[in-house]
């Protein structure tokens, strides 16, 4: 399983400086809060084009990027159409390749869109910059671009054993230790500040292995592996943890959430490969 932004032979192009008018094969992507529209035919989900749509819908769309020749544009309005249906977007990681990609990768512009309406320094309405995808204060002249927290995974080993998490957020799975990276520390302070924090271990021998745009969480995860340095024993920050553990190799199980960096560190560490 490839991870969410993983959507080679295709290219994804976020250069703003090419846009240009939509045609009726290009995609229309609908958001409404935490939903997403999507066309259903056959019990399958997926895109749809503006061919299927009023030719108005080309009037109000804004252009967000492409992917091979196809280019994408957020619709302002609901299309009215047949065989049209709102999904939540976590729905999205069941689907695949570029559809999946394309759906979470809108929806991060779309809520940059919903929620820069007003200058935060004079509230004056915003409007779209001429030549970047930021919008611009016409009163004071404050520009604000999409925003990008970025944040640390950090999978923890000792030998054959790695060191997984249960967090309260997301109850169901083991990950690896997350956390955002605060502000005047490199990514490797923060995986060594976060570990000790939230599992009260020490390491040493950081190091980095990938990173991963996530648009779920307007995050970039930058991945990390870190060796036990000292006391192996655990103490789960309980504000933020249901529990904390040390895991073999061989009791790790193939890892249901592979799209995202974080599962693929823990299936990379159980086939070896780290």
């Amino acid at each position: 399983m490839r991870m969410l932004h993983e959507i080679a032979p295709h290219k994804y192009n976020n250069c703003y400086g090419a846009k240009r008018p939509p045609v009726p094969k290009d995609v229309a992507l609908y958001y409404d809060g935490s939903m997403v529209m999507m066309k259903n035919h056959s019990d399958s989900r997926g895109c749809f084009t503006f061919e299927q749509l009023e030719p108005q819908a080309m009037q109000e769309a804004e252009y967000i990027f492409s992917i091979d020749d196809t280019a994408y544009y957020l619709l302002e309005n609901a299309p009215q159409q047949e065989g049209l249906e709102m999904y939540p977007i976590s729905s999205c990681r069941e689907l695949c390749g570029t559809t999946a990609f394309a759906f979470v990768t809108g929806w991060q512009f779309y809520r940059f869109r919903k929620e820069h309406k007003f200058c935060s320094c004079c509230a004056t309405p915003l409007e779209r910059h001429a030549t970047d995808r930021a919008y611009q204060c016409p009163n004071c002249g404050f520009v604000c671009y999409p925003k990008f927290s970025p944040a640390i995974l950090a999978l923890v080993t000792d030998g054959d054993r790695c060191m997984l998490v249960r967090s309260r957020r997301f109850s169901s799975s083991l990950s690896p230790v997350a956390g955002f990276v605060e502000v005047g520390e490199s990514f490797e302070e923060a995986v060594m500040r976060e570990v000790l924090e939230e599992a009260g271990i020490k390491v040493k021998d950081v190091r980095y292995i990938a990173s991963q745009p996530w648009s779920y969480g307007d995050t970039i995860m930058i991945g990390f592996t870190a060796k036990l340095d000292g006391s192996d024993k655990l103490c789960a920050q309980q504000s933020e943890l249901l529990d904390a553990g040390w895991y073999h190799r061989s009791e790790l199980e193939d890892n249901r959430f592979r799209d995202s960096l974080g599962g693929q560190l823990v299936q990379w560490f159980k086939e070896g490969k780290l």
